[in-house]
């Protein structure tokens, strides 16, 4: 099935979700059993629960049946996560990771907001700025 640029641009954004969780969960694992990490949990359930309703909003209103994301991406971020742990630590090198894929995923949102905002409904008008907060919120913690 052909997708015109706004379901490319939204499938995008479903995959760079799926991914993330992937990663948050793997950096969730080098993260010391604190409250950060705690903090972690919550944002991985909330960017779940987030993902799960964008996807059915995305099959119900545009349409499109989204993938799933490219599992090749592990193996990259693996390497890079090498690379970094040789003059850093195994927290900064986690919270560095994440802090490189929210920076794509927010430019991703940027682009189908800048592409396609007026064509959504109100309901996935409302899960787009649900997920600009979530990203918001994620982009501070990150930054503490």
């Amino acid at each position: 099935m052909l997708l015109n640029a706004t379901q490319a641009s939204f499938n995008g954004l479903l995959e760079l979700l799926d991914e993330s969780l992937d990663l948050y969960q793997d950096m969730r694992d080098r993260l010391p059993d604190t409250s950060r990490r705690a903090q972690l949990d919550r944002m991985l359930e909330q960017r779940q629960s987030l993902q799960d309703k964008l996807r059915r909003a995305a099959v119900e209103e545009l349409d499109i049946r989204p993938r799933t994301a490219d599992q090749d991406i592990e193996g990259l971020t693996h390497l890079l996560e090498q690379f970094r742990s040789l003059w850093q630590e195994p927290e900064t090198v986690a919270l560095d990771l994440l802090q490189d894929h929210e920076q794509e995923l927010q430019r991703a949102y940027q682009e189908l907001i800048a592409e396609a905002h007026d064509e959504f409904s109100l309901k996935l008008q409302a899960l787009l700025q649900e997920l600009k907060e979530h990203l918001e919120a994620t982009e501070v913690w990150l930054q503490h």
